[in-house]
């Protein structure tokens, strides 16, 4: 959340240079926001299944503490964390499983 707060800030000054450091900011921040996105193209793409996500509160309905499973390609990554907000474990599980499909690719059984 800090980071969208110092974008804010930063367009409201308006110089150049200013406005060209939001830019890479914002970048930065949809490509951390676009993870379940690039799984989704990633196995479309392969021509998998479609990933299926399972997200579990361990917290309580005041204070939830969500941990998200996806399975993809017949195997299953659970978020090593507990987060807030759903979206933030299903980011971080896809996070994690393109990682290990990365891994595999380049290094096969």
């Amino acid at each position: 959340m800090t980071i969208f707060c110092f974008i804010v800030v930063l367009i409201i000054v308006k110089k150049s240079s200013l406005i060209v450091c939001v830019t890479f900011i914002w970048l930065g921040v949809l490509k951390i926001l676009m993870l379940k996105n690039r799984l989704q193209v990633y196995t479309q793409r392969s021509s998998l299944p479609l990933t299926i996500y399972q997200t579990i509160n361990e917290g309580y309905s005041h204070a939830p503490k969500f941990r998200s499973i996806v399975l993809v390609e017949g195997d299953t990554y659970t978020s090593i964390s507990t987060f807030a907000q759903r979206k933030a474990a299903e980011e971080d599980v896809a996070r994690l499983a393109l990682e290990y499909t990365a891994k595999k690719q380049h290094y096969p059984a």
